[in-house]
């Protein structure tokens, strides 16, 4: 008769002190782990910190960009100073019936899927010399990257610009009617 004695060995042991954690700190970016039944990877979160995300979904915020556009209608209304000239110029002027404060400005990637929307906005009144005052307006819209945007303010405006373009002019636009 042969007699077998089992004894208890410990052929691997993990720390529970080293198990990931969702929200704990990792050491290694895009690390992968489990969190009991989880898969888990190493991201940065909004602080820039590592921490264990649960796998598939992201901590970090979508990089935005700020386009600002400014409009001006050269010649539009009368002097600054007027009382009238900013209503004026928030109704629709004398040239330029279609441009007011509410104007539609949208913003399209390449493909043509809508990137934003908004308005012109309250105008502001600069005096041109040797000339009658211009409206001013002035939108500023959020965008996330793209290879191209096309930008189409009311019915005057519709022109693309490549996201390097966009980079070259800071992220503003200075769009002019009028002479």
């Amino acid at each position: 008769m042969v007699l077998v004695l089992l004894l208890p060995i410990d052929f691997f042991s993990i720390s529970s002190a080293n198990a990931a954690k969702i929200g704990a700190t990792c050491k290694k970016l895009n690390a992968k782990d489990w969190a009991g039944n989880t898969p888990v990877v190493c991201q940065k979160n909004k602080s820039g910190k590592l921490v264990w995300t649960k796998f598939g979904t992201t901590t970090q915020q979508a990089v935005t960009y700020t386009l600002s556009i400014l409009l001006i209608e050269v010649g539009e209304t009368t002097y600054a100073a007027d009382p009238d000239a900013v209503p004026y110029c928030n109704s629709g002027g004398y040239k330029y019936k279609d441009v007011s404060a509410t104007t539609g400005v949208e913003v399209r990637d390449g493909n043509g899927s809508l990137l934003a929307t908004g308005v012109l906005g309250t105008a502001t009144v600069m005096d041109v010399p040797g000339t009658i005052a211009s409206c001013v307006f002035k939108s500023v819209l959020k965008l996330k990257k793209a290879d191209f945007y096309q930008v189409k303010i009311g019915t005057r405006y519709n022109t693309s610009f490549s996201f390097a373009d966009m980079e070259a002019k800071k992220w503003a636009l200075s769009l002019t009617l009028g002479v």
